[in-house]
């Protein structure tokens, strides 16, 4: 079974909103690249028309209905090594656990390379770093907007910036993916 954990450093305790939105933005970006990864879920409509219609609560447990049974992942938080984080991704399919780890690499990458500067100013910058966009976005725009659901665009892109907000946040000092 296909496992990750992120080690995500703090200058100090997040809060609690900001613990459960990074985990939801985990399990979100987990979904978004398996689900843009594979042609045929990414060219039907119906993937992201369901997935819309489930929302994008970070209180939301269940997988976008796209995701079969063995792709499913478990996201847990343990907080024992406070004021850092360890998230724990268990299960899920290969090959889109391999481009979450990537991803997240790309991400602290980013990330790091911001110096001191607000919420909004880190997340326009690492939401237009080229290897982000490329991973991520472009790939999920694309499928948006070629099977005719560009209306939900601005709603994928809030649970993507909320996601990426939390990971890039300025407390954020270092993201390690084992």
């Amino acid at each position: 079974m296909p496992s990750l954990s992120v080690e995500i450093k703090n200058t100090k305790n997040p809060t609690s909103t900001r613990s459960f939105r990074t985990l939801a933005g985990v399990e979100q970006l987990y979904y978004a690249l398996l689900l843009t990864a594979d042609p045929a879920r990414a060219s039907d409509a119906q993937t992201w028309r369901s997935w819309h219609q489930l929302g994008f609560h970070m209180s939301l447990k269940n997988p976008p209905p796209a995701v079969r049974e063995g792709e499913r992942i478990r996201v847990t938080l343990d907080v024992s090594v406070e004021p850092d984080m360890v998230i724990n991704v268990e299960g899920g399919e290969p090959r889109a656990i391999a481009a979450l780890r990537s991803l997240l690499e790309k991400i602290d990458a980013a990330r790091a390379r911001r110096g001191p500067e607000s919420e909004a100013a880190r997340l326009a910058a690492v939401k237009a770093d080229a290897a982000v966009a490329a991973a991520l976005i472009t790939p999920l725009h694309n499928a948006l907007n070629a099977t005719g659901c560009a209306l939900a665009v601005p709603d994928f892109d809030f649970a993507i910036d909320r996601a990426l907000t939390v990971l890039a946040h300025p407390e954020v000092t270092a993201i390690t993916v084992r």
